[in-house]
């Protein structure tokens, strides 16, 4: 009655298993990505999904892990972020699907099928509509995130361009590094709107200010935990978010037109070469 009986939980998601010869010698040199290998969904025709891993180092069974779901969107940053893997997506509804092992110039094919939990019934429409649903709400997750890699794009410049500026004559530039600092501050400010405002206090707080992506994240949380359909929930939830995010691309595409390109055109009319008028020399007899 004293002994612990304990073991590793199930990982989410599918089991893919494949046998790996770590003894093959790569015929053709010529072949640059003998290190990893990819697995390949494809729905129909479609790719859908592209996992990679590195290549085992001994032979043997090893797994990839697909969590039943499409190629996603990478989720909005404050920074300019890049990444050599798919972020998650919308899971895929039932059906059958290609899978593709590739290893340089080698594949192996499989069809599977995904099937619902035979527990429980679910509605193909209604899974339909869930969907189509969660594929709107990605739609909207890449117009931010496609906001925020510009405005974050344009901070870097414009953080760029201040240091610059300050190696220089300040007086002389003054006009301009006002321009800069506003530029600045206006992305800073439409970084609230959709990250919220930065809490630097330490331990317990109050539950963060409400911000876009908070809404985004929230709406799709509910969407798919749905089993039965879209309910009022989630269609005032989705109309709200909408309304928001309209809002901030006026907010977003004003500050383009107005205050940064009032910027860029102070900024290219500065001349911040750092070659000084040269003087040439000569003994007068």
């Amino acid at each position: 009655g004293d002994a612990l009986y304990h073991g590793t939980n199930r990982p989410r998601g599918s089991r893919l298993s494949f046998y790996f010869n770590a003894n093959y010698k790569p015929k053709n040199d010529s072949i640059t990505n003998w290190d990893s290998l990819y697995m390949k969904i494809y729905d129909n025709q479609k790719l859908i999904r592209t996992l990679k891993k590195k290549v085992p180092e001994k032979s043997g069974i090893d797994y990839f892990y697909w969590y039943m779901d499409e190629k996603g969107i990478q989720w909005p940053s404050k920074k300019i972020k890049k990444s050599n893997y798919e972020p998650f997506g919308v899971r895929v509804l039932p059906g059958k699907f290609k899978v593709v092992l590739e290893y340089g110039n080698l594949k192996s094919e499989q069809i599977i099928e995904v099937k619902n939990d035979p527990r429980i019934e679910l509605d193909s429409e209604k899974e339909k509509e869930i969907y189509k649903t969660l594929k709107q709400l990605e739609s909207y997750q890449k117009i931010t995130s496609n906001i925020t890699r510009q405005l974050a794009q344009s901070k870097e410049i414009a953080i760029n361009h201040q240091e610059l500026l300050d190696k220089f004559n300040k007086e002389k530039f003054k006009e301009n590094l006002e321009l800069t600092k506003k530029a600045i501050n206006e992305i800073d400010i439409l970084f609230e709107l959709i990250f919220g405002k930065e809490d630097k206090r330490q331990g317990i707080t109050a539950e963060p200010s409400s911000n876009l992506l908070l809404r985004l994240s929230s709406t799709q949380q509910y969407v798919s935990s749905r089993q039965n359909g879209i309910t009022q929930t989630e269609k005032i939830l989705i109309k709200k978010l909408k309304k928001d995010l309209k809002d901030i691309i006026i907010k977003v595409n004003n500050f383009f037109k107005q205050d940064w390109i009032k910027f860029k055109s102070s900024t290219e009319a500065v001349d911040l070469s750092p070659f000084k008028e040269i003087e040439f020399f000569e003994i007068k007899e």
